[in-house]
């Protein structure tokens, strides 16, 4: 008697991925910036992991999303500080007398 059972074998989501999009969500908020450099370390950290042994893990998606939204983060903060710099520059003359 041989049996033929067949193995399912669950996946599991990757621990990395879940916090590179929480890291990265919260640096719009919480942690400004540092949470989305936190967000885009552990999504590549996570993606190369999954990457490495996709039989086991997934949530490519959720590291993925963590990166971009990190990098959003990263780039608005960027054009603020430059926006932020050119007002001070601007406007203190004016306000100085």
């Amino acid at each position: 008697m041989s049996s033929n059972v067949s193995q399912i074998q669950v996946r599991k989501t990757h621990g990395l991925a879940i916090a590179s999009l929480v890291l990265s969500i919260l640096g719009f908020t919480f942690l400004p910036v540092l949470g989305s450099i936190f967000g885009i370390i552990t999504g590549k950290l996570a993606l190369k992991e999954i990457q490495a042994a996709p039989q086991m893990y997934n949530g490519e998606g959720l590291a993925r999303a963590g990166i971009v939204i990190g990098w959003i983060v990263i780039g608005l903060a960027i054009i603020l500080g430059i926006l932020t710099l050119i007002a001070v520059t601007f406007l203190t003359p004016i306000f100085i007398g």
